[in-house]
């Protein structure tokens, strides 16, 4: 194994996000797991069966390229694939357009690193949440509230912008947070927004779709109206006549599944249109309304030009499960004192960091300190409340960034 100071040269130019997505695919198309142990093997990473988690060869590989990725040696994983697979032509594309010549396929990283602990208050702020490197591990969002720990739902999120899987769906009991993800994908996007092929969230609220919905009384959501709005969301344009026109005719039975075929054509290329669903739990989707989920969900698992969360929904995935990517929240994380301590310490130093980039006062060791103190005095792990932590982490943020 190669020691650090002997990697091939990193390779900084900045990568496209569908190429990585094509080398990511086009490993899984090529290698199966014991013959990718091999190459890797033989290619200096023999720690790769080792040290990274047994998991499906899916996910080991993708654990595999995010941290070549973050260490700029994908080029040194594309080289020993295409030696391997001369003739596949994705990674003979990805091979003309990775510049300059590779080097060697000699030696390979360290495998990756256990979690690292937290950052002691003294050592001042970490790595930007905006950079390329560590943009899912996302703590601090734009709004100055927190979006903590996680792990499984940043994985999850990563995998489907990358093309495993193009559709989230997120379920968990009341109170876990799912709604609260689409704020953390808009925040990743954001932190996005400088890179090619970044990817843009759009929120379907279900639960506010037709105006104020009362308390107890659900929404009846119409297909032609969705269909509108997804439309306007993912293509740009308003959905053609020709197919709102079909909706109570004698064609109205494959109107779903047209309206969704023509949205999904039209979809933009760039940026990449993540479209979020929310509020099922208090809505009411119109046979139409389902029918036109059902097609859209039916077009992106064919052929994946957008991608879609599902927060909460309560309907049956079995039958597109193959491109589903599954995450459950539950509050486990939030009732070990250890762990909670851990969240709010690197909240709070992405807090200072923010501060010193915006020129605020200094959030000094004392008020860090105490702050840490006074947040985990007033959270239960017995009882977790996401809601009580959410809001006294958001008042120090908004004390220290702006002053409030």
């Amino acid at each position: 194994m190669l020691p650090t100071n002997e990697y091939p040269p990193t390779y900084d130019h900045k990568l496209d996000r569908s190429d990585v997505r094509k080398l990511y695919n086009g490993i899984l198309q090529t290698f199966v797991d014991k013959d990718l142990t091999k190459v890797l093997y033989f290619a200096g990473f023999e720690n790769y069966e080792n040290k990274i988690q047994p998991d499906a060869f899916d996910d080991r590989l993708f654990a595999l390229i995010t941290y070549l990725e973050r260490v700029g040696q994908l080029h040194w994983l594309l080289s020993i694939v295409l030696e391997e697979r001369a003739g596949f032509p994705d990674f003979i594309l990805l091979r003309t357009r990775w510049v300059p010549p590779l080097p060697p396929a000699v030696g390979a990283p360290a495998p990756p690193p256990a979690a690292s602990a937290p950052v002691p208050p003294g050592n001042g702020a970490g790595a930007a949440p905006g950079s390329s490197a560590d943009v899912w591990n996302l703590v601090l969002l734009d709004t100055g509230r927190p979006f903590l720990d996680r792990s499984a739902l940043r994985a999850e999120c990563r995998r489907v912008v990358m093309g495993a899987r193009p559709i989230l769906s997120v379920t968990g009991d009341p109170d876990t947070g799912k709604s609260y993800s689409s704020r953390y994908l808009v925040g990743v996007a954001k932190s996005l927004s400088d890179e090619q092929n970044a990817f843009v969230t759009r929120e379907i609220a279900l639960d506010s779709f037709n105006g104020v919905v009362a308390t107890g009384a659900p929404a009846d959501i119409s297909g032609s109206r969705l269909a509108q709005r997804l439309a306007q969301v993912i293509t740009d344009q308003d959905l053609p006549k020709y197919v709102v026109s079909t909706v109570g005719s004698e064609q109205d039975i494959a109107w779903a599944a047209d309206a969704a075929d023509w949205i999904l054509r039209n979809a933009k290329d760039k940026p990449l249109r993540w479209i979020v669903f929310d509020g099922f739990e208090t809505t009411v989707l119109s046979p139409s309304a389902q029918a036109l989920l059902n097609s859209l969900l039916a077009g992106v698992a064919r052929d994946a030009k957008i991608r879609i969360a599902l927060l909460g929904y309560p309907g049956d995935l079995s039958w597109c499960a193959a491109s589903v990517q599954q995450v459950t929240l539950d509050l486990v994380e939030f009732t070990d004192r250890v762990s909670l301590t851990d969240h709010v310490i690197n909240y709070l130093l992405e807090v200072r960091r923010a501060a010193v980039e915006r020129g605020r006062p200094p959030f000094t060791d004392e008020q860090f300190k105490e702050d840490v103190r006074r947040v985990l005095s007033g959270f239960d792990p017995a009882a977790p409340d996401l809601a009580v932590l959410d809001t006294a982490l958001t008042a120090v943020a908004q004390r220290v960034l702006a002053g409030a």
